[in-house]
C-alpha cells in the first residue's frame, strides 16, 4: 500500500508542477517524501527531496506554512551533504534570527551562490519572519524595537512594515 501512496503523491506533485502549481506541487512533493520515516533516501528521491527544500527556500514568506511542513517531513530522515545544508537553511527560514542566518550565510555563502540561492531575498525573507514574530507576541511595537531586531535603520522601519504587511 504505501509504494502505491507514494507512486501517488510523486505523480500528483509532477502533474502539479507541469500545470504551474508549484503550491500544489511542492504540498504532494512533502507528502511524498514523508513516506519515507527514517530511511536513508534513494539517489532519486535524495534528488527530489533537494528540488522540494530549494523550492521551499526560495518561495515567498507566505508559504511559510508548505516551509514548516517540508521542515516537518525531514525532520526523521537520515540527510548528508548538500541536502543537510539546506535543510538547516530551512529550518533556520521557519525558526532562526537574523544572527543565525548571517552566521550561516558567511559560512556558507559559496555553497549558496552555487545553488542559486540569493542572499538578499533569504535575508529578506528571514527579517519579514522575525517582524511578524514580533507582532505575534506583541501588539504594540516601537520602531525603536523593530529596527533593532531587523537590523536596518529607524528610518526604513515603514518601509518593513508594509512589506510585511503586502506579503500577509
Amino acid at each position: 500500500f504505501q509504494m502505491d501512496q507514494r507512486a501517488l503523491f510523486k505523480f500528483v506533485s509532477e502533474i502539479m508542477a507541469k500545470d504551474g502549481q508549484e503550491s500544489l506541487a511542492l504540498k504532494f512533493l512533502i507528502q511524498y517524501l514523508g513516506t519515507f520515516g527514517g530511511e536513508v533516501y534513494p539517489e532519486d528521491v535524495q534528488a527530489l527531496a533537494t528540488t522540494a527544500v530549494l523550492s521551499g527556500i526560495k518561495s515567498p514568506v507566505s508559504s511559510f506554512s508548505d516551509r514548516n511542513a517540508l521542515l516537518e517531513s525531514l525532520s526523521n530522515q537520515k540527510l548528508a551533504g548538500s541536502l543537510e545544508i539546506l535543510v538547516e537553511l530551512l529550518r533556520i527560514l521557519c525558526t532562526g534570527s537574523l544572527d543565525v542566518y548571517r552566521s550561516f550565510e558567511s559560512s556558507n555563502r559559496a555553497f549558496l551562490v552555487s545553488n542559486g540561492i540569493s542572499h538578499e531575498e533569504v535575508e529578506k525573507s528571514v527579517r519579514l519572519l522575525a517582524l511578524c514574530s514580533l507582532g505575534a507576541q506583541e501588539s504594540v511595537l516601537s520602531y525603536d524595537v523593530i529596527a533593532s531586531t531587523l537590523k536596518v535603520d529607524i528610518f526604513d522601519v515603514e518601509m518593513w512594515v508594509v512589506e510585511a504587511m503586502s506579503q500577509s
